[in-house]
């Protein structure tokens, strides 16, 4: 009886730790464009492949899941990710909202996900991000 009862607790567990998913980023990313949404369109590149692993390893903690996408303001930030899969070339594009709590919302309307990430590592990413030094001009 207490080996059932462990079973089904061990699988609610499982089946709740699911809910949210983690969408992988294969392939590896060769650049990533940023548009900033100001008055003047700022757009940057940013092509330095340590900074994109470490943008990647920001990138793969996000905590996706389905939803109706509707937001109350513009998104702060928009990227295109370019990734080389197999000799293909793959573009995945995110609006990003930076919010009050220092957290970050991830929006992939291709894919209909909403995604976030805690503010300790949306820190570490809109830092990244925002750096000046690392972008290359187009």
């Amino acid at each position: 009886m207490k080996m059932k009862l462990s079973i089904c607790m061990l699988f609610f567990a499982l089946l709740i730790g699911c809910t949210a998913e983690n969408t992988e980023l294969n392939g590896e990313i060769t650049k990533i464009q940023v548009q900033k949404n100001t008055n003047e369109k700022e757009e940057r590149i940013i092509k330095d492949k340590e900074t994109l692993e470490l943008l990647k390893s920001y990138l793969e903690k996000i905590l996706w899941e389905n939803a109706k996408i509707e937001m109350s303001r513009k998104q702060d930030v928009t990227i295109t990710l370019s990734i080389d899969l197999d000799s293909k070339e793959i573009l995945k594009e995110y609006d990003i909202w930076f919010n009050n709590d220092n957290s970050a919302t991830f929006i992939n309307y291709n894919e209909q996900k909403k995604g976030t990430l805690n503010k300790e590592d949306a820190n570490g990413f809109k830092e990244i991000l925002m750096n000046k030094q690392r972008f290359c001009f187009p």
